[in-house]
């Protein structure tokens, strides 16, 4: 994957002043082009309905970019209600006709996928090196 730049999505602005322990931080992936959104912290009950609506927000500029990928290497922690928030944003990306992709997915979240039985849904970039 090959990085250009920090790109500034204002609908993951407020979230980010929402929820100061969760993290998003939108990059620019040249290739494969798409709309990068790194997720810092926990995706829970707390948050998650959120993180739903601030992505979903940022669907169009995906859109225009080619896609959205997840870089979920900071992840600390997700709850069922995470799992879920990211499917229904799937199901959402899936109707703008929009590649959505997994990246770098720390072990203990993805034991959370496959317990839930979610893992088949989601589309994960193996070999994965997130940007430093």
């Amino acid at each position: 994957m090959s990085w250009a730049e920090k790109r500034f999505v204002p609908e993951l602005d407020a979230f980010r002043t929402r929820h100061p322990r969760t993290q998003l931080v939108s990059l620019e992936s040249s290739s494969p082009p798409a709309l990068v959104v790194r997720v810092i912290g926990d995706l829970d009950t707390d948050n998650s309905q959120d993180f739903q609506k601030a992505l979903g927000e940022a669907l169009p500029a995906a859109k225009v970019l080619g896609g959205l990928i997840l870089d979920l290497t900071e992840l600390k922690y997700i709850s069922s209600t995470g799992v879920g928030a990211l499917t229904s944003l799937l199901v959402a990306a899936r109707g703008f006709q929009l590649p959505f992709l997994i990246a770098a997915i720390p072990d203990r979240v993805k034991s959370i996928f496959d317990i839930l039985g979610f893992t088949s849904f989601f589309d994960f970039i193996p070999g994965y090196t997130a940007r430093q």
